[in-house]
């Protein structure tokens, strides 16, 4: 995907991207349509719950029309994958205006334990196909 510049090809060399970091993580709880709360893996048997904000999309804040759709759509793809441990991507230092981190999440395309990394999608990808946020690039 070209917002991201990088594909399924080029994800096992996030790792070692100045800008971006990629860990595994849990998503715990869906804030808003644009916002997730994740238990990342540090590894060494250290994790950290953190605040983000979906890479690439704009959702209604609360009180404005759309809100509730967008929440509902988010809750609704990121469900099925709570407790599944995902790769999270960030952008180094990436905050928004309320602090959250800029992450994005990489959704195997055969979800499960044993899924194969060859193939996934981005979870902002998943949301903008619903119709319920808007893409935002800063």
């Amino acid at each position: 995907m070209q917002r991201h510049e990088i594909d399924a090809y080029a994800a096992g060399s996030m790792v070692d991207s100045v800008t971006r970091w990629c860990r595994f993580g849990i998503i715990q709880h869906v804030v808003d349509g644009d916002t997730f709360d994740c238990r990342l893996d540090l590894g060494h048997r250290i994790s950290v719950d953190c605040r983000f904000r979906l890479f690439g999309v704009n959702a209604p804040e609360r009180g404005q029309p759309g809100y509730s759709e967008a929440t509902t759509a988010f809750k609704a793809i990121a469900q099925p994958l709570m407790g599944e441990e995902l790769a999270v991507v960030t952008w180094r230092d990436k905050r928004d205006k309320y602090g959250r981190y800029v992450a994005d999440v990489a959704i195997p395309q055969t979800a499960g334990k044993s899924a194969a990394w060859t193939t996934f999608a981005w979870l902002s990808d998943l949301m903008l196909a619903t119709g319920t946020v808007e893409e935002y690039l800063p």
